[in-house]
């Protein structure tokens, strides 16, 4: 009985008797079958199909929060379809990742770690600057200037509800095994939404955009910007969302998945080697030309940096040094020919446009903010889930008729000078804690992937100078799961190096057998009169 608990297994004590885990869940089904009967009276199937589904959805997290993890990161590259389907009333689809995953995942997780009396840690994580971020945030919801508490709630949950996410991914990664199916999946999941917005890019800088527009109807303008185009000498470029409900979130996604390719590629094809080691480049390069082809001119700059600060971290390869270069170069240039310009052109405005962003939407945004407040105005105010939940909620008259787009001006707005400050030192704990476990991993396979999570992580810290990326999906998810990568790397070394240890050390015990009391082997736990490696078998499986 006693190794059956320690393995996992449950007890056989109480046999017959139902477990709380399985009296909630007998509860939940019996509330949602006495719901879909009511819907089924009143005719709403909708509702009904709905309930069912948001209902499988918390079983199955509350089971296995693993699943809704996994189904996240799945869903969250397909999540802008429902939004576009259900346009105009798109409120109840942008909160179908919440419903259907985040919240059951955090359920589950806590009925596992905290009911179960299981330890919640994160090696490194700035835990108590973040608890004291989160009190800032949830003091402004109190501020007098707010219009009403729905406003707060919105943006108190914009700021904080990813936010465990890295708390969620450093447990999931046990072992090597897990880290390998997470990048896989990931990888995977970013090839459909890249193949669409290449075609799409190709189909409206060709003169075909009544094609694409076409497959969005209604919401046509408003996931396209209101088909917003940038002129490049006498070149214009189109933006695409592919299938996302708007370009930014595509734009954001391409650049996430720059990094997710790099290190499913050097950390999990590399180590195994055989023929699938091509398939890593191959999609870094289309990840790249879904970048460029997506319109927004920031990945223009944004992809080249972000692969050159890969290429720093991950250490000096000579093949990846010149092959990640020549083939960003091959990538830009066909993007480029697509539009109708040329590579330099392209860049030029590019950079011209990022230094008349700095200045309006931080030099400017930083004197505006400080015009109206310097205590806070209250948490949601500048945040756009409030404007779009709340049609008639106008921020304007509180800020003086101008929404800052900058996630740093937006911290200064709504949290006032101290919460910046909280959240300047929060954010730069979590990078410091990332660039200390990147340092510390000395595998090639992990230093790799995590070379990659530290230069998305540094990237969205850059581009909130520009826009509020980390309000947005899918960078909002993938930020604090890439931290809590980073923060398990050094882990994941540590016991493979104590498994192949213990593995040598049973190996030695196994071909000489025999009392040595003074050595390592004694040390081990290998007793003198005893079948040479026992005990280390027993520590194993303990430890399994």
């Amino acid at each position: 009985m006693a190794t059956q608990a320690r393995l996992g297994g449950r007890p056989a004590a109480g046999r017959g008797l139902p477990s709380r885990g399985d009296v909630g869940l007998g509860l939940l089904v019996g509330v949602l079958a006495v719901v879909t009967a009511f819907a089924v009276t009143k005719g709403v199937w909708i509702g009904i199909v709905g309930l069912i589904v948001v209902g499988a959805a918390w079983i199955a997290g509350i089971r296995d929060w693993r699943r809704s993890f996994v189904g996240l990161l799945v869903f969250l590259p397909y999540s802008g379809i429902f939004i576009i389907a259900a346009y105009p009333a798109t409120g109840p689809a942008t909160l179908l990742k919440d419903l259907l995953f985040v919240l059951p995942l955090y359920v589950g997780f806590l009925g596992v770690h905290v009911l179960k009396g299981r330890s919640v840690a994160v090696r490194g994580f700035p835990l108590g600057l973040g608890l004291a971020f989160a009190g800032i945030v949830v003091l402004q919801m109190l501020a007098p200037t707010l219009p009403n508490i729905v406003v707060g709630l919105i943006g108190a949950k914009v700021w904080l509800l990813y936010i465990p996410l890295a708390y969620v991914a450093y447990c999931f990664l046990r072992t090597r095994e897990d880290l390998n199916l997470l990048l896989t999946v990931m990888a995977a999941a970013s090839v459909i939404p890249c193949v669409v917005g290449i075609v799409e890019g190709i189909l409206v800088n060709t003169g075909h955009g009544d094609i694409v527009y076409s497959w969005y109807g209604d919401a046509a303008a408003a996931a396209t910007q209101q088909f917003v185009n940038v002129g490049v000498g006498d070149a214009t470029i189109n933006r695409v969302p592919s299938t996302f409900s708007f370009v930014g979130q595509y734009s954001l996604f391409t650049i996430i998945s720059i990094s997710v390719s790099y290190a499913w590629w050097r950390g999990v094809l590399v180590p195994r080697g055989g023929v699938r080691v091509w398939m890593g480049p191959a999609l870094l390069g289309l990840v790249a030309l879904a970048a460029f082809l997506s319109g927004a001119r920031g990945t223009v700059l944004a992809a080249p940096a972000l692969i050159a600060v890969i290429l720093v971290l991950d250490g000096i390869n000579i093949r990846t040094w010149v092959v990640a270069p020549v083939a960003l170069a091959l990538v830009m240039t066909l993007a480029a020919s697509i539009f109708g310009t040329g590579v330099g052109a392209l860049l030029q405005n590019t950079w011209d446009h990022a230094i008349s962003e700095f200045d309006i939407g931080t030099i400017q945004g930083v004197e505006h903010a400080f015009n109206h407040t310097t205590f806070g105005l209250g948490t949601g105010v500048d945040t756009v889930s409030a404007r779009y939940a709340l049609p008639k909620f106008s921020p304007y008259a509180l800020v003086g008729g101008r929404v800052e787009e900058s996630w740093w001006i937006k911290a200064l707005l709504e949290l006032g000078i101290i919460g910046l400050g909280l959240v300047i030192v929060f954010v730069l704990g979590v990078l410091r804690a990332a660039l200390r476990a990147h340092l510390s991993v000395k595998d090639k396979g992990l230093r790799a992937i995590s070379a990659a999570c530290c230069a998305l992580l540094a990237y969205a810290v850059f581009f909130n100078f520009k826009g509020s990326g980390l309000d947005l999906d899918p960078l909002n998810v993938v930020f604090w799961v890439f931290v809590g990568i980073v923060l398990r790397l050094p882990v994941i070394q540590e016991e493979e190096r104590e498994q192949e240890r213990r593995a040598g050390l049973l190996a030695a015990a196994t071909e000489e057998p025999g009392p040595d009391p003074g050595g390592d082997l004694g040390r081990a736990g290998v007793r003198p009169g005893t079948r040479a490696g026992e005990p280390l078998v027993t520590a194993l499986v303990s430890r399994r």
